[in-house]
């Protein structure tokens, strides 16, 4: 993405979220799943200061990292273990679940590496915790707009079918 398409497409957001709560957020984080080129961080960051957002964080999350942690007795690790390697981090968001004794699942779980772009305001611990908060979230369902949320089976071409 151009820097700017990135701080139009940041701007628009932010447009958004001030329209909606009157006034802008003190914090952005932004996740994506590819790496921050420089170019497109530095139009991101430019849309956040216009905003007046105080601090931000852009992480790039790494989908299907292949590290295996077990924990005693060869068990897969329990949800929302969190590992800081040198600045970065991996968060399993699916593993046992003490509720079922076990866990769940078919495959071993397999971690999320957050990968924060230099100067991010948050810990690596804080943006775990947030991310792990998300993974939780319906995305499917809004109570406050009941048009907001729909599975990707209704839609076609990119356009909401009814």
């Amino acid at each position: 993405m151009t820097k700017e398409d990135a701080h139009e497409l940041i701007s628009g957001a932010l447009a958004a979220y001030k329209k909606h709560h009157q006034n802008f957020p003190a914090r952005v984080i932004v996740l994506k799943t590819s790496r921050f080129r420089d170019k497109e961080a530095e139009g991101i960051l430019a849309a956040i200061e216009e905003a007046g957002a105080e601090l931000r964080d852009l992480v790039w999350v790494q989908e299907s990292y292949s590290v295996k942690v077990l924990r005693d007795g060869n068990y897969p690790v329990m949800r929302g273990t969190f590992v800081e390697l040198d600045g970065k981090g991996l968060l399993y968001t699916n593993g046992s679940i003490p509720y079922y004794g076990t866990y769940p699942g078919l495959y071993d779980p397999r971690p999320l590496l957050l990968c924060p772009y230099k100067g991010h305001d948050s810990t690596i611990a804080q943006i775990a915790a947030e991310v792990l908060a998300l993974t939780k979230v319906n995305w499917n369902s809004n109570p406050n707009e009941p048009e907001a949320g729909h599975s990707h089976s209704c839609c076609e071409g990119g356009r909401r079918s009814s």
